[in-house]
């Protein structure tokens, strides 16, 4: 008589050839059909690891040809933004830019899956004295994951209050370095608690040098093009021809 156990076993490595790593597999007993069992368990556990590690390496890929693209910041961070989740846990992401000779933080840019968004492009926090500058000391990104106990102890935190508001739970915060100088934050922060890991960091980290980059290239380009309207726009005042002829 066939055991019934075998017929589990080729439906589970059906399922993995087809990408389901994690079909049910009987693994009681002792004997050589059991050691059979554990066997395929554990190659569907490396399968899984494997499969979602060349999905990393994919995605960071994707990211890096998008920024060596020369495409503008706000559509490289979209990119992120809609091609990332694989690999960081988030449903909100935001880059803020260090301004006034570092002492200010301010929103560049948010996007969010959540219903409301309380911090949008534009908002702006003192940098002295806050969580923001002791990580940008340390040069390490932070994990919080659980925000509503961060705020609990730090009352006094708008950013955290606010985030809490648009219903985050946990982030993970990492400070954007270019040619050794502090320029900014990127944020991935998720409506549930305890998202993030370490792993997630040592993901970031892989592409945080080339994100940099792209931001501190994007804030000079914004820069320029304020210059040069503001010029343009001297000289059409300058070339106005007078009233009255005068």
């Amino acid at each position: 008589m066939r055991d019934p156990r075998l017929v589990q076993y080729r439906e589970a490595a059906v399922a993995m050839k087809e990408g389901q790593f994690r079909a049910p597999i009987p693994q009681e007993g002792e004997d050589d059909v059991a050691a059979l069992g554990k066997a395929l368990a554990e190659l569907g556990t490396t399968l899984e690891a494997k499969f979602e590690e060349a999905n990393e390496i994919t995605t960071l890929s994707k990211v890096t040809e998008k920024i060596n693209a020369g495409l503008d910041l706000d559509e490289v961070l979209n990119y992120v933004f809609e091609s990332f989740w694989p690999v960081i846990p988030y449903d909100r992401i935001g880059l803020s830019l260090l301004e006034q000779n570092g002492t200010v933080v301010r929103s560049r840019w948010a996007r969010s899956d959540a219903p409301v968004m309380k911090i949008d492009r534009g908002y702006s926090a003192p940098l002295q004295g806050s969580s923001l500058q002791r990580i940008l000391q340390t040069g390490q990104p932070r994990i919080l994951n659980d925000l509503r106990q961060y705020l609990a102890e730090h009352p006094a935190s708008e950013s955290t209050h606010l985030m809490v508001e648009e219903g985050m739970r946990s982030s993970l915060t990492c400070p954007l370095i270019a040619r050794g100088k502090p320029i900014g934050f990127m944020f991935f922060s998720s409506m549930e608690p305890h998202a993030f890991k370490d792993a997630h960091v040592e993901i970031f980290l892989q592409i945080a040098g080339q994100l940099s980059m792209i931001v501190e290239k994007g804030r000079l380009y914004d820069e320029l093009r304020q210059l040069r309207d503001k010029f343009l726009g001297m000289a059409a005042r300058d070339l106005r021809p007078p009233l009255n002829g005068i």
